[in-house]
């Protein structure tokens, strides 16, 4: 980033984690989630129905979860709720999946399309300039990117040494934490 100030490239990199622990969670979800039902007893039809509901119930957010950070409410307190809600479910699915699992696959897919969209906006509002925006975005995508492609691989990788999901799962829990940890320190402006 050209933009020399520490403060201001601190901020950068706290919106690229965010970006790429929400997105590194999202595609380990749809690679994982079904397995991760299967293994806890679900029958096949009801896991991939999970996984179905898990995707739509986050496609409205795309769309009014940035709407409503522009006009209404506040984009730290969304960030915030999102991450909250990521980690509540994220712990219910790890610790206890046949409990109410359909309810977990609902506010797990509302948390993470809200966070994504509300990501994808972010350095819109940290920088002043259209070639500033499209510096930190660039950082973002491309570095947020890179790391969330191997959180797959790395689950996948934890589960076959423990020999069950719980543990990596256990792991997305405290990923979730994270995100919810850079959230609070995106609060703080520099």
């Amino acid at each position: 980033l050209c933009d020399s100030s520490s403060a201001s490239r601190l901020r950068a990199w706290l919106i690229t984690g965010f970006f790429a622990l929400q997105s590194g969670l999202f595609y380990t979800l749809s690679t994982w989630l079904v397995a991760r039902y299967g293994e806890a007893g679900l029958t096949a039809m009801r896991s991939n129905g999970l996984l179905s509901l898990f995707m739509l119930a986050g496609m409205p957010c795309a769309f009014a979860v940035p709407w409503l950070a522009h006009r209404y409410v506040s984009r730290p307190l969304l960030l915030g709720l999102c991450s909250t809600l990521a980690l509540l479910s994220l712990g219910m699915i790890a610790l206890a999946p046949t409990l109410w699992p359909e309810l977990w696959a609902v506010t797990l897919g509302v948390a993470l399309s809200s966070s994504f969209a509300l990501a994808l906006i972010l350095p819109m509002y940290e920088v002043q300039t259209p070639i500033e925006v499209s510096r930190w975005t660039a950082m973002m995508l491309s570095v947020g990117y890179c790391l969330a492609c191997l959180m797959p691989l790395l689950v996948g990788l934890l589960r076959d040494l423990s020999g069950s999901y719980r543990a990596p799962f256990l792991v997305l829990t405290l990923m979730a934490a994270a995100m919810l940890l850079l959230t609070l320190a995106l609060r703080k402006r520099g």
